[in-house]
């Protein structure tokens, strides 16, 4: 439902979106040890509110999926490519084993039970559906105990694509 619900674009500062969320989420009691840097995001054609949901579904998982006792580290940038962004966000976290690399992004896809970490199994397959929204691709580099990184790319031309 996400891509129907929401459709119409924005020229939104990242940046701005982005630290405005991080200080939302920091104010949250669970998330206040988390150091989370946003470094170097542009402005862009993006639906404001879907995209708030992909950045804030990628860092509560970096802060959520950590070790016992150790103090989340979330780190935002985004590089200019000739066609769009592409985005980063790394954590310190417990990883993801490569042969999940894919199947963690469907729907209700879980690696954990519900005792060791809360959630649905949604998150990864909304980030998904919202990355396509705008035409781009999202994927996750990991090692297990070493932390994540999901990478995404968005179009710069959202004109075309979006219709």
């Amino acid at each position: 439902r996400v891509g129907r619900m929401y459709k119409d674009l924005e020229k939104t500062d990242i940046q701005t979106l982005a630290k405005d969320l991080v200080s939302f989420i920091q104010s949250d009691t669970d998330h206040n040890n988390a150091t989370i840097t946003c470094q170097n995001l542009p402005t862009l054609e993006v639906v404001p509110i879907t995209f708030k949901m992909l950045l804030q579904n990628l860092i509560t998982n970096g802060i959520k999926y950590q070790p016992e006792g150790q103090k989340a580290e979330i780190f935002i940038s985004a590089d200019e490519k000739d066609d769009g962004w592409e985005f980063s966000i790394s954590d310190n976290g417990i990883g993801i084993e490569a042969k999940h690399s894919e199947e963690i992004f469907g729907m209700f896809k879980r690696l954990h039970t519900r005792e060791q970490y809360a959630g649905n199994g949604m998150g990864l397959a909304i980030c998904k559906k919202i990355v396509e929204q705008h035409g781009g691709e999202i994927w996750v580099s990991s090692s297990p105990g070493k932390g994540s990184t999901f990478y995404f790319t968005i179009r710069k031309n959202q004109t075309q694509h979006n219709q």
